[in-house]
């Protein structure tokens, strides 16, 4: 038996993932926990292919640097 695929419910209150093997994929479902019918999603490569470029697309934005510690005895006054 393969591994299920998770797909989430449309519900907005609910958005559980529901467990369907993976030959059943373009077929209608039904949620398990509220019952609402889930459409079938139909999957290509190109939106396969898609999908992994943007993964590698993600880029980082620049962090700032780490600035030193204050030194607040400094700030006392000198008797």
């Amino acid at each position: 038996m393969s591994n299920p695929i998770f797909i989430r419910c449309p519900n907005p209150k609910c958005q559980k993932s529901n467990p369907i093997p993976p030959d059943e994929l373009e077929k209608e479902h039904t949620c398990i926990f509220c019952g609402r019918i889930i459409p079938p999603e139909k999957r290509s490569d190109e939106s396969k292919n898609k999908s992994h470029k943007k993964d590698r697309d993600i880029r980082f934005t620049h962090q700032k640097s780490e600035s030193k510690p204050v030194n607040k005895n400094m700030r006392k006054p000198m008797i």
